[in-house]
Protein backbone atom coordinates (compact mmCIF):
# COMPACT_ATOMS: atom_id res chain seq x y z
CA UNK A 1 0.00 0.00 0.00
CA UNK A 2 2.81 2.43 0.87
CA UNK A 3 4.56 1.63 -2.43
CA UNK A 4 1.37 2.23 -4.41
CA UNK A 5 0.59 5.52 -2.66
CA UNK A 6 4.11 6.86 -3.21
CA UNK A 7 4.54 5.72 -6.80
CA UNK A 8 1.23 5.14 -8.55
CA UNK A 9 -1.60 6.78 -6.66
CA UNK A 10 -4.53 7.68 -8.93
CA UNK A 11 -6.26 10.99 -8.21
CA UNK A 12 -9.94 10.98 -9.21
CA UNK A 13 -12.60 13.70 -9.11
CA UNK A 14 -15.30 11.36 -7.83
CA UNK A 15 -13.04 10.23 -4.98
CA UNK A 16 -12.48 13.88 -4.05
CA UNK A 17 -16.24 14.37 -4.07
CA UNK A 18 -16.71 11.48 -1.64
CA UNK A 19 -13.97 12.86 0.60
CA UNK A 20 -15.64 16.29 0.61
CA UNK A 21 -18.96 14.70 1.51
CA UNK A 22 -17.27 12.90 4.40
CA UNK A 23 -15.78 16.13 5.76
CA UNK A 24 -19.10 17.93 5.40
CA UNK A 25 -20.92 15.15 7.24
CA UNK A 26 -18.37 15.27 10.05
CA UNK A 27 -18.77 19.05 10.32
CA UNK A 28 -22.56 18.76 10.41
CA UNK A 29 -22.42 16.05 13.07
CA UNK A 30 -20.11 18.16 15.21
CA UNK A 31 -22.19 21.34 15.03
CA UNK A 32 -25.36 19.40 15.91
CA UNK A 33 -23.72 17.78 18.95
CA UNK A 34 -23.78 19.61 22.28
CA UNK A 35 -20.21 18.61 23.11
CA UNK A 36 -18.99 19.28 19.58
CA UNK A 37 -20.66 22.67 19.24
CA UNK A 38 -19.37 23.84 22.61
CA UNK A 39 -15.78 22.68 22.10
CA UNK A 40 -15.80 24.24 18.62
CA UNK A 41 -16.81 27.60 20.07
CA UNK A 42 -14.26 27.28 22.88
CA UNK A 43 -11.41 26.27 20.55
CA UNK A 44 -12.22 29.20 18.27
CA UNK A 45 -11.60 31.43 21.29
CA UNK A 46 -8.58 29.59 22.71
CA UNK A 47 -6.85 29.23 19.32
CA UNK A 48 -7.50 32.82 18.32
CA UNK A 49 -9.80 31.73 15.50
CA UNK A 50 -7.10 29.73 13.71
CA UNK A 51 -9.04 27.52 11.24
CA UNK A 52 -6.40 24.78 11.49
CA UNK A 53 -7.82 23.89 14.91
CA UNK A 54 -11.49 24.00 13.93
CA UNK A 55 -13.70 21.66 11.95
CA UNK A 56 -13.61 22.07 8.17
CA UNK A 57 -16.72 23.93 7.03
CA UNK A 58 -18.68 23.45 3.83
CA UNK A 59 -17.32 26.58 2.14
CA UNK A 60 -13.74 25.40 2.60
CA UNK A 61 -14.32 21.91 1.22
CA UNK A 62 -16.39 23.18 -1.71
CA UNK A 63 -13.58 25.51 -2.75
CA UNK A 64 -10.89 22.82 -2.98
CA UNK A 65 -9.86 21.52 -6.41
CA UNK A 66 -8.26 18.18 -7.22
CA UNK A 67 -5.01 19.91 -8.21
CA UNK A 68 -4.83 21.76 -4.88
CA UNK A 69 -5.41 18.58 -2.90
CA UNK A 70 -2.89 16.60 -4.96
CA UNK A 71 -0.22 19.28 -4.52
CA UNK A 72 -0.76 19.57 -0.76
CA UNK A 73 -0.69 15.81 -0.13
CA UNK A 74 2.18 14.84 -2.44
CA UNK A 75 4.33 17.61 -0.93
CA UNK A 76 4.25 15.61 2.32
CA UNK A 77 4.74 12.14 0.82
CA UNK A 78 8.50 12.24 0.30
CA UNK A 79 11.02 9.56 1.17
CA UNK A 80 13.28 11.90 3.15
CA UNK A 81 10.56 12.20 5.81
CA UNK A 82 9.34 8.59 5.75
CA UNK A 83 9.42 6.58 8.99
CA UNK A 84 8.31 2.95 8.79
CA UNK A 85 7.87 0.79 11.89
CA UNK A 86 6.73 -2.85 11.72
CA UNK A 87 5.88 -5.06 14.68
CA UNK A 88 4.54 -8.60 14.71
CA UNK A 89 5.29 -12.31 14.76
CA UNK A 90 7.08 -12.40 11.40
CA UNK A 91 10.07 -14.03 9.76
CA UNK A 92 12.71 -11.27 9.70
CA UNK A 93 14.44 -12.54 6.58
CA UNK A 94 11.16 -12.64 4.67
CA UNK A 95 10.18 -9.23 6.03
CA UNK A 96 13.47 -7.65 4.95
CA UNK A 97 12.96 -9.05 1.47
CA UNK A 98 9.49 -7.54 1.26
CA UNK A 99 10.75 -4.19 2.54
CA UNK A 100 13.47 -4.18 -0.12
CA UNK A 101 10.99 -5.13 -2.83
CA UNK A 102 8.20 -2.69 -2.00
CA UNK A 103 9.99 0.20 -0.27
CA UNK A 104 13.47 -0.16 -1.71
CA UNK A 105 12.09 0.39 -5.20
CA UNK A 106 10.39 3.70 -4.35
CA UNK A 107 12.30 6.53 -6.10
CA UNK A 108 14.03 8.92 -3.73
CA UNK A 109 12.23 12.24 -3.22
CA UNK A 110 12.72 15.33 -1.10
CA UNK A 111 10.50 18.05 0.30
CA UNK A 112 10.77 21.31 -1.61
CA UNK A 113 9.85 23.52 1.34
CA UNK A 114 12.68 24.15 3.78
CA UNK A 115 11.97 22.78 7.24
CA UNK A 116 11.51 25.38 9.99
CA UNK A 117 14.47 25.80 12.33
CA UNK A 118 12.19 25.59 15.38
CA UNK A 119 8.78 24.20 16.20
CA UNK A 120 5.81 26.29 15.10
CA UNK A 121 4.03 27.64 18.20
CA UNK A 122 0.44 26.74 18.95
CA UNK A 123 -1.76 29.76 18.16
CA UNK A 124 -2.33 32.38 20.84
CA UNK A 125 -5.72 32.86 22.45
CA UNK A 126 -7.94 35.84 21.79
CA UNK A 127 -7.05 39.19 23.33
CA UNK A 128 -7.13 39.30 27.12
CA UNK A 129 -9.71 42.09 27.02
CA UNK A 130 -12.20 39.72 25.39
CA UNK A 131 -14.53 37.69 27.59
CA UNK A 132 -13.02 34.41 28.77
CA UNK A 133 -16.39 32.69 29.14
CA UNK A 134 -18.79 31.40 26.49
CA UNK A 135 -22.39 30.20 26.75
CA UNK A 136 -23.60 27.95 23.92
CA UNK A 137 -27.22 26.91 23.45
CA UNK A 138 -28.25 24.06 21.15
CA UNK A 139 -31.97 23.52 20.46
CA UNK A 140 -32.86 19.92 21.31
CA UNK A 141 -35.62 17.90 22.94
CA UNK A 142 -33.10 16.49 25.45
CA UNK A 143 -32.06 18.84 28.26
CA UNK A 144 -28.35 18.39 28.97
CA UNK A 145 -25.33 20.49 29.88
CA UNK A 146 -21.58 20.25 29.47
CA UNK A 147 -18.93 22.62 30.80
CA UNK A 148 -15.29 23.12 29.87
CA UNK A 149 -12.19 24.74 31.31
CA UNK A 150 -9.22 25.27 28.99
CA UNK A 151 -5.78 26.82 29.23
CA UNK A 152 -2.22 26.65 27.95
CA UNK A 153 0.08 23.69 28.64
CA UNK A 154 3.40 22.26 27.43
CA UNK A 155 3.28 19.93 24.44
CA UNK A 156 3.83 16.18 24.75
CA UNK A 157 7.61 16.56 24.99
CA UNK A 158 7.70 19.55 27.33
CA UNK A 159 7.94 22.52 24.96
CA UNK A 160 5.98 25.65 25.78
CA UNK A 161 4.39 28.02 23.30
CA UNK A 162 7.45 30.31 23.20
CA UNK A 163 9.75 27.36 22.44
CA UNK A 164 11.13 27.13 25.98
CA UNK A 165 11.48 23.61 27.35
CA UNK A 166 10.41 22.61 30.86
CA UNK A 167 14.01 21.58 31.53
CA UNK A 168 15.16 25.16 30.86
CA UNK A 169 12.70 26.53 33.40
CA UNK A 170 13.63 23.89 35.96
CA UNK A 171 17.35 24.50 35.46
CA UNK A 172 16.81 28.20 36.19
CA UNK A 173 15.62 27.31 39.72
CA UNK A 174 19.10 26.01 40.62
CA UNK A 175 18.18 22.38 41.37
CA UNK A 176 20.65 19.84 42.81
CA UNK A 177 22.60 17.76 40.25
CA UNK A 178 20.65 14.57 40.92
CA UNK A 179 17.32 16.30 40.22
CA UNK A 180 18.68 17.90 37.06
CA UNK A 181 19.89 14.48 35.87
CA UNK A 182 16.36 13.07 36.24
CA UNK A 183 14.82 15.95 34.32
CA UNK A 184 17.42 15.67 31.56
CA UNK A 185 16.04 12.34 30.31
CA UNK A 186 14.24 12.90 26.96
CA UNK A 187 11.15 11.04 28.22
CA UNK A 188 10.86 12.88 31.55
CA UNK A 189 8.49 15.65 30.46
CA UNK A 190 6.29 13.20 28.56
CA UNK A 191 5.96 10.88 31.55
CA UNK A 192 5.55 13.69 34.07
CA UNK A 193 2.68 15.19 32.08
CA UNK A 194 1.04 11.76 31.95
CA UNK A 195 1.33 11.47 35.73
CA UNK A 196 -0.02 14.98 36.19
CA UNK A 197 -3.03 14.07 34.08
CA UNK A 198 -3.76 11.08 36.33
CA UNK A 199 -3.39 13.16 39.50
CA UNK A 200 -5.72 15.90 38.27
CA UNK A 201 -8.30 13.37 37.07
CA UNK A 202 -8.34 11.67 40.46
CA UNK A 203 -8.82 15.01 42.23
CA UNK A 204 -11.65 15.96 39.89
CA UNK A 205 -13.37 12.64 40.53
CA UNK A 206 -12.98 13.04 44.29
CA UNK A 207 -14.07 16.67 44.47
CA UNK A 208 -16.68 17.14 41.75
CA UNK A 209 -18.30 13.71 41.80
CA UNK A 210 -17.72 12.04 45.17
CA UNK A 211 -17.84 15.07 47.47
CA UNK A 212 -20.13 17.53 45.68
CA UNK A 213 -22.10 15.01 43.58
CA UNK A 214 -22.41 17.43 40.68
CA UNK A 215 -21.55 15.07 37.84
CA UNK A 216 -21.06 11.50 36.72
CA UNK A 217 -17.99 12.40 34.72
CA UNK A 218 -15.21 15.01 34.96
CA UNK A 219 -12.09 14.61 32.86
CA UNK A 220 -8.74 16.40 32.48
CA UNK A 221 -7.19 16.03 29.03
CA UNK A 222 -3.97 17.32 27.43
CA UNK A 223 -4.02 17.88 23.68
CA UNK A 224 -0.31 16.98 23.79
CA UNK A 225 0.85 18.12 20.36
CA UNK A 226 4.15 16.65 19.18
CA UNK A 227 5.12 19.03 16.37
CA UNK A 228 3.75 22.30 17.75
CA UNK A 229 5.40 24.22 20.56
CA UNK A 230 2.88 24.43 23.36
CA UNK A 231 -0.48 22.79 23.81
CA UNK A 232 -3.71 23.11 25.80
CA UNK A 233 -5.41 21.31 28.63
CA UNK A 234 -9.16 20.75 28.62
CA UNK A 235 -11.35 19.88 31.60
CA UNK A 236 -14.73 18.43 30.62
CA UNK A 237 -17.64 18.01 33.02
CA UNK A 238 -21.18 16.88 32.22
CA UNK A 239 -24.04 17.93 34.49
CA UNK A 240 -27.71 18.71 34.78
CA UNK A 241 -28.33 22.20 33.31
CA UNK A 242 -29.31 23.43 36.78
CA UNK A 243 -25.91 22.37 38.16
CA UNK A 244 -23.74 23.32 35.17
CA UNK A 245 -22.38 26.55 36.64
CA UNK A 246 -21.66 24.91 40.00
CA UNK A 247 -19.92 21.97 38.30
CA UNK A 248 -17.79 24.37 36.25
CA UNK A 249 -16.80 26.29 39.37
CA UNK A 250 -15.98 23.04 41.19
CA UNK A 251 -13.59 22.07 38.38
CA UNK A 252 -11.92 25.49 38.53
CA UNK A 253 -11.66 25.25 42.33
CA UNK A 254 -10.01 21.84 42.00
CA UNK A 255 -7.30 23.32 39.77
CA UNK A 256 -6.90 26.33 42.09
CA UNK A 257 -6.49 24.02 45.10
CA UNK A 258 -3.92 21.83 43.33
CA UNK A 259 -1.90 24.92 42.48
CA UNK A 260 -2.13 26.35 46.00
CA UNK A 261 -3.99 25.28 49.13
CA UNK A 262 -4.04 21.52 48.48
CA UNK A 263 -0.92 20.68 46.44
CA UNK A 264 0.05 17.34 44.94
CA UNK A 265 1.12 14.77 47.55
CA UNK A 266 3.54 11.82 47.31
CA UNK A 267 0.56 9.47 47.70
CA UNK A 268 -1.11 11.10 44.68
CA UNK A 269 2.04 10.50 42.65
CA UNK A 270 2.51 6.88 43.73
CA UNK A 271 -1.08 6.09 42.78
CA UNK A 272 -0.59 7.73 39.37
CA UNK A 273 2.64 5.79 38.83
CA UNK A 274 0.86 2.49 39.37
CA UNK A 275 -1.78 3.46 36.82
CA UNK A 276 0.79 4.45 34.17
CA UNK A 277 3.02 1.40 34.66
CA UNK A 278 0.12 -1.07 34.74
CA UNK A 279 -1.33 0.48 31.59
CA UNK A 280 2.05 0.31 29.86
CA UNK A 281 2.58 -3.31 30.91
CA UNK A 282 -0.79 -4.20 29.43
CA UNK A 283 -0.34 -2.21 26.23
CA UNK A 284 3.09 -3.67 25.36
CA UNK A 285 1.31 -6.92 24.51
CA UNK A 286 -0.16 -5.09 21.51
CA UNK A 287 1.64 -4.75 18.18
CA UNK A 288 -0.08 -1.43 17.60
CA UNK A 289 1.30 0.00 20.85
CA UNK A 290 4.84 -1.02 19.90
CA UNK A 291 4.51 0.65 16.51
CA UNK A 292 3.26 3.82 18.21
CA UNK A 293 6.21 3.76 20.61
CA UNK A 294 8.67 3.36 17.74
CA UNK A 295 7.32 6.26 15.70
CA UNK A 296 9.97 8.95 15.34
CA UNK A 297 12.80 6.98 16.95
CA UNK A 298 14.66 6.31 13.69
CA UNK A 299 14.12 9.71 12.10
CA UNK A 300 16.89 12.21 11.61
CA UNK A 301 17.79 15.38 9.80
CA UNK A 302 15.65 18.47 9.28
CA UNK A 303 12.36 16.55 9.27
CA UNK A 304 12.85 14.96 12.69
CA UNK A 305 9.34 15.13 14.16
CA UNK A 306 10.52 14.81 17.77
CA UNK A 307 14.17 15.91 18.03
CA UNK A 308 14.55 14.64 21.61
CA UNK A 309 13.06 11.17 21.07
CA UNK A 310 15.39 8.16 20.99
CA UNK A 311 15.36 4.48 21.96
CA UNK A 312 15.77 5.37 25.66
CA UNK A 313 12.20 6.67 25.57
CA UNK A 314 11.11 3.04 25.19
CA UNK A 315 13.80 1.28 27.19
CA UNK A 316 13.61 3.49 30.30
CA UNK A 317 9.85 3.97 30.64
CA UNK A 318 9.40 2.41 34.10
CA UNK A 319 12.65 3.92 35.36
CA UNK A 320 11.60 7.43 34.37
CA UNK A 321 8.09 7.00 35.78
CA UNK A 322 9.48 5.92 39.14
CA UNK A 323 11.91 8.86 39.22
CA UNK A 324 9.20 11.56 39.22
CA UNK A 325 8.38 13.28 42.53
CA UNK A 326 5.46 15.34 43.81
CA UNK A 327 7.63 18.47 43.66
CA UNK A 328 8.34 17.77 39.99
CA UNK A 329 4.64 17.63 39.18
CA UNK A 330 3.91 20.73 41.26
CA UNK A 331 6.52 22.64 39.27
CA UNK A 332 5.07 21.45 35.95
CA UNK A 333 1.56 22.36 37.08
CA UNK A 334 2.82 25.92 37.62
CA UNK A 335 3.60 26.15 33.88
CA UNK A 336 -0.04 25.47 32.94
CA UNK A 337 -2.52 28.31 32.58
CA UNK A 338 -4.54 27.46 35.69
CA UNK A 339 -4.88 30.95 37.18
CA UNK A 340 -8.28 32.66 36.95
CA UNK A 341 -7.05 35.18 34.37
CA UNK A 342 -5.45 32.41 32.25
CA UNK A 343 -8.47 30.13 31.93
CA UNK A 344 -11.12 30.02 29.23
CA UNK A 345 -14.46 28.47 30.15
CA UNK A 346 -17.62 27.46 28.32
CA UNK A 347 -21.01 26.02 29.22
CA UNK A 348 -23.10 24.30 26.58
CA UNK A 349 -26.79 23.68 27.24
CA UNK A 350 -29.31 21.83 25.09
CA UNK A 351 -33.07 22.05 25.49
CA UNK A 352 -36.24 23.52 24.07
CA UNK A 353 -35.69 27.02 25.47
CA UNK A 354 -32.35 28.77 26.08
CA UNK A 355 -31.34 29.42 29.69
CA UNK A 356 -31.06 33.04 30.76
CA UNK A 357 -27.24 32.92 30.77
CA UNK A 358 -27.06 31.81 27.14
CA UNK A 359 -29.87 33.87 25.66
CA UNK A 360 -28.61 36.67 23.44
CA UNK A 361 -24.99 35.79 24.21
CA UNK A 362 -23.75 36.79 20.77
CA UNK A 363 -20.74 34.59 20.01
CA UNK A 364 -21.84 32.35 22.84
CA UNK A 365 -25.38 31.85 21.59
CA UNK A 366 -26.71 29.16 19.31
CA UNK A 367 -24.14 27.78 16.91
CA UNK A 368 -24.61 28.91 13.29
CA UNK A 369 -25.81 26.22 10.94
CA UNK A 370 -23.51 25.21 8.04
Amino acid sequence: VVHQILTGFVWEEDALGRAKAGFQQTHDTLTKSLEGATTEALMARVAGGDPAFLSVGHATTRGLTLDQVREAVTAQLTTDALDVSICGDVDLAELEGLVLKYLGTVPRSQRQVEAPTRAVPAPAAAAAAESRHLDVFLPDSDERAVAYVAGTAPNRWGYLQDGTHLLDLFRATGPPPEALARWDHPLFANVALGLLREVVNRRLFSNVREQKRLTYDANFHLTAFENLAGSWYLVTVTANPVNAQRALQACKDTLFDLAGASPITPDNVESAKRVLINRHDGDVRSNQYWVELLQGVQEGGPHQAVPTKDISCIRDFAKVVNSVTAKDLQFILSTLGVAEDQMHTAIGVSGQTPPVAAAGAGAGGAMPQP
